[in-house]
């Protein structure tokens, strides 16, 4: 006696179409996102304060500092 149900059709769609939408998605993220803060207290006007965020693809890379 098995505990485990015998898999169905359903399921196998179910799994699959949940394998394809995760693996679709992989390639098309980006690579690599880094996110920081920091603060320039050198020169004038000192402090400055500054956000960034990196994002790399294969295509292109986003730099945004505010």
């Amino acid at each position: 006696m098995s505990l485990r149900p015998a898999p169905t059709r359903v399921g196998a769609v179910i799994r699959v179409s949940a394998t394809a939408f995760i693996a679709l998605h992989i390639v098309l993220s980006a690579w690599l996102v880094v996110q920081f803060e920091g603060q320039y207290t050198e020169g004038r006007p000192s402090p400055t304060i500054i956000k960034a965020t990196v994002a790399v693809d294969d295509e292109q890379t986003l730099i945004d500092v505010k």
